[in-house]
């Protein structure tokens, strides 16, 4: 349980952060996105 509302926490984090950075600059939009979607698969694996 501890682990999964771990990875939850850091979930919203990055997607926080990811979000701020769409905000400051959308042409970096694609990255971020793809980075995520990187990190969010090395967690599910």
């Amino acid at each position: 349980m501890l682990v999964l509302g771990n990875l939850i926490i850091i979930g919203l984090i990055l997607k926080i952060s990811v979000n701020y950075q769409l905000l400051k600059n959308p042409p970096a939009k694609l990255n971020s996105v793809g980075r995520f979607l990187d990190l969010r698969r090395i967690y599910l694996s």
